[in-house]
């Protein structure tokens, strides 16, 4: 079954590769070329002849016409009598053409047709082919649809008409034209098939030599090669084949003997390779383990190096923070002390201290200024407690109702000698929460205080409300505002809105940066929203869970560290 099965595959594959022969070969290639230009006569034939040949029988179609209508018209002018007449036209007409007689108006006198006998011809026939044939005396005439041949016969006043349907000699054309291409046609084929038949019998040894050749390329050098099989100079070239095959069989026996040398020379070699190859191998493999130290090393260098430049960076801006911060905290503090100074001086003058009125206006002044310094020394202390970690929270629990009420009891009176309006509001009951008290009424006084400051006429909105997991406090007014660009540093350091009111009004730029790390120290965060002249809200949260103890702790751990080291140096 296995070897049917073989054959059959066998067989398939010839085939396939016979096809593929018959395909490519330079004969089917030549044969198709001869067919392609035996096609040339039909196509110059119809393109080029067919044409004229129509002009020329349609010219002959013409003439015949003429020849018909001079032929009725001789005919018809020697008889006398209508039934004889109507005989010749009857006679002379069949289905190619009709003839007929016509009067000088152009009504049928005989017509194969009795019906049409006494009526015009015009409507069988344009006005143009009517007027001339019944202007003229003979001639030819093609309708649209018809080629029409006429003559007068002046004796009897009547014009002697033959007609021919065009279509009728489009037949008879076409039918000449479909047997001549079929003749040409069919004796194209039988020379190009008798051409094609006698290439492939040319190149039939041809292929014979390539066969040979295949077999050589694919390696068969045993191959028979007989000239004698060939004629000619396929003969020459068969035997310059043979001597070449005897050539290569030589050529590759002695390839075969240098082939074994070289191996032999080759393993002796590789041999000696392979000894300095391991020599290279564990010199690489030393190598590379320097290099991976090397790398590792250099890594670290480069990481220290980045860690140097970082600390430097820092250092270098610390430094540059800390000039201005001594700049802008000495130029603070002297401004109280100088006024302090001033006025102590004026107080030891006799008159102005003998004046009772003058003594207690100079002494209020010092007494403000003197808070005012204590304030400003006391805000630093706690920024560079802050900044060192060392800043304590006393927590403990607010009941924020209340702590509202005592908010607006110390603020109200300051909000109504501004002669402004005020709303103090809180969002239902509200839960106690563990917070550091004193540091919570030092943010809210600072913020009322600032809205107070900056807010010529209105009103002073403070709101608490319980916003999901956390307290939301706002403190909104309706005073000067800050602008977009401004906000962006008021709670920097010492930063001063730069504005003609901000500088009547003074401070030392400490309160809102101080009240932002009091909130964040605190486990909250704090923003400001406002329009320049549409006042302002400042906005901050603070956790009903209270400070988180790790800020507690961390906090405490760090001031008894940086306690310690105090007591250290």
């Amino acid at each position: 079954m296995s070897s049917d099965s073989g054959k059959t595959e066998s067989a398939g594959t010839k085939q396939h590769l016979w096809g593929e022969r018959i395909r490519n070969s330079v004969a089917t290639k030549l044969t198709l070329w001869f067919l392609l230009l035996a096609m040339v006569p039909l196509a110059v034939f119809f393109i080029f002849i067919s044409p004229h040949v129509n002009d020329a029988f349609m010219s002959a179609a013409s003439e015949h016409m003429a020849y018909e209508a001079r032929l009725l018209g001789a005919g018809i002018s020697f008889l006398n009598s209508e039934d004889e007449m109507r005989a010749v036209v009857v006679n002379n007409s069949d289905e190619g053409h009709v003839s007929f007689i016509i009067d000088k108006n152009g009504l049928y006198t005989i017509h194969p047709d009795k019906a049409k006998i006494n009526t015009s011809m015009r409507p069988d026939f344009s006005a143009k082919t009517t007027e001339e044939i019944l202007s003229n005396n003979e001639g030819v005439t093609i309708d649209e649809n018809f080629i029409i041949g006429y003559s007068a016969m002046p004796a009897k006043n009547m014009i002697g008409v033959v007609v021919m349907n065009k279509s009728q000699i489009t037949k008879k054309m076409v039918s000449m034209e479909n047997a001549a291409f079929i003749q040409l046609s069919i004796s194209l084929v039988i020379i190009a098939l008798a051409g094609g038949a006698l290439i492939w019998f040319l190149v039939g040894p041809m292929y014979k030599l390539r066969g040979f050749a295949q077999e050589v390329g694919a390696g068969n050098l045993n191959v028979r090669i007989e000239p004698s099989e060939f004629d000619g100079e396929l003969e020459a070239l068969a035997t310059a084949f043979k001597q070449m095959t005897i050539d290569l069989k030589k050529s590759r026996e002695q390839i075969g003997k240098h082939t074994e040398e070289l191996e032999q020379r080759v393993q002796e070699r590789t041999k000696e390779l392979g000894g300095k190859v391991d020599e290279l191998i564990k010199t690489k493999t030393a190598i590379l383990n320097m290099m991976e130290d090397m790398d590792e090393t250099n890594k670290e260098l480069i990481k220290t190096k980045h860690d140097l430049e970082k600390s430097l960076g820092e250092l270098r801006e610390m430094d540059v923070k800390k000039d201005q911060f001594i700049s802008i905290a000495a130029h603070e503090l002297k401004t109280p002390l100088t006024s302090i100074h001033g006025f102590s001086q004026l107080l030891q003058n006799r008159k102005i201290g003998n004046d009772f009125s003058k003594r207690n206006e100079y002494l209020k002044i010092m007494d403000h200024e003197s808070k005012r310094l204590a304030k400003l020394v006391n805000d630093i202390l706690n920024l560079s407690r802050i900044d060192l970690g060392t800043m304590k929270l006393t927590v403990e629990k607010v009941d924020l109702n209340e702590f509202m009420q005592s908010i607006e009891k110390e603020m109200g009176i300051q909000i109504k000698e501004k002669g402004l309006e005020s709303k103090f509001e809180v969002g239902g009951k509200l839960p106690r929460i563990n917070t550091d008290r004193e540091k919570l009424t030092e943010i809210l006084i600072n913020l009322i205080s600032n809205a107070v400051k900056y807010t010529p006429k209105g009103l002073v909105t403070i709101t608490m409300n319980l916003e999901g997991g956390d307290v939301h406090f706002c403190v909104k007014d309706t005073g000067i505002g800050i602008s977009r660009i401004e906000q962006g540093k008021i709670f920097e350091r010492f930063y001063q809105v730069d504005s003609s009111y901000t500088r009547k009004a003074g401070g030392a730029g400490l309160g809102l940066a101080l009240c932002k790390e009091y909130v964040g120290i605190m486990g909250g965060t704090m923003w400001v929203k406002s329009r320049a002249g549409r006042g302002t809200e400042f906005h901050f949260t603070l956790p009903v869970k209270g400070v988180p103890k790790t800020l507690v702790m961390a906090g405490e751990k760090m001031a008894e560290e940086a306690l310690k080291k105090s007591e250290g140096s």
